[in-house]
């Protein structure tokens, strides 16, 4: 895999359900194969100790997405265990129009090696992706 491409979540992604409503799509399966409404991407999988984390959400839904803030992230263990969320959570409301990319976020990794998930809030509920820090 090469630096700097990207990775598309096999995680949790949303699509928009008939009549307003969402639905939840497990990363690699589909219904009719349709396209993920709102992605949660990164720079690539695997990240050295120390290295910035790169990542953002692309929205492809027909109608807006909703962040809860600037900084809707945070870091967890696969387990659940916290491990880091920026500090302004939750201050201003950033919509995400259709076909809008939000921010680029970054977390410096300075932390042991092992796997990591990047958790976002949305209007539509959390997305998730699983990364690995290397030495």
């Amino acid at each position: 895999m090469r630096t700097g491409q990207i990775i598309r979540s096999w995680a949790l992604v949303f699509l928009l359900g008939l009549g307003g409503g969402s639905s939840l799509l497990l990363g690699g399966t589909s219904e009719a194969e349709a396209a993920p409404q709102v992605e949660l991407l990164m720079s690539k999988a695997q990240y050295r100790i120390g290295e910035e984390v790169k990542f953002w959400l692309t929205n492809n839904a027909p109608s807006e997405v909703e962040l809860p803030s600037a900084r809707p992230w945070m870091i967890e263990r696969p387990n659940g265990s916290f491990v880091f969320a920026p500090r302004d959570r939750g201050k201003v409301r950033i919509p995400l129009a259709p076909g809008e990319t939000s921010l680029k976020w970054t977390w410096k990794a300075n932390v042991p090696p092992g796997k990591y998930v990047v958790v976002v809030s949305t209007s539509l509920g959390e997305l998730q992706t699983e990364f690995q820090i290397v030495m």
